[in-house]
């Protein structure tokens, strides 16, 4: 991929000579290349390069992100699959747990009461006590990815 001063050097020569191969011969590049910049300027109306383009589109807008974060806010202890269920979104639980990960969050195991742990534990009341997870913001909610 060539940087945006060389595309505009390609570019400046295409304006100059109309000349395919002698550009690409010159600039030791390749004629599909000189052809793509010159479709990519007359479509785009620049030349410089689309790094803010590549990736995997999210799904969620920004009004989700926003009350998904509200929701976290005002019940910690709900689930993925509640927020989904709730807010309607068009995504997995998978996709809200990464969401909410980016933004700083971790989920931990709500601690149970001291009545609940002297309870006698048979196989059936074992099963049956569920620990529910909590959300927590982390300190630091700068995560880089």
């Amino acid at each position: 991929m060539l940087h945006n001063e060389a595309r505009k050097r390609v570019l400046e020569a295409w304006d100059k000579t109309h000349n395919v191969r002698e550009i690409a011969k010159y600039f030791s590049g390749n004629e599909s290349t000189v052809y793509r910049l010159i479709e990519e300027r007359a479509r785009t109306g620049s030349y410089e390069t689309r790094t803010q383009l590549r990736g995997r589109k999210t799904i969620l807008t920004e009004k989700q992100h926003h009350d998904i974060l509200e929701l976290v806010q005002e019940q910690p202890d709900i689930t993925m699959k509640e927020i989904v269920e709730t807010l309607h979104l068009p995504v997995g639980d998978e996709a809200v747990r990464r969401f909410l990960i980016k933004q700083g969050y971790t989920y931990k195991k709500k601690s149970l009461h001291a009545k609940e742990q002297d309870r006698p534990r048979s196989a059936e009341k074992t099963q049956s006590m569920d620990r529910n997870y909590i959300w927590c913001k982390c300190r630091t909610s700068n995560i880089s990815r």
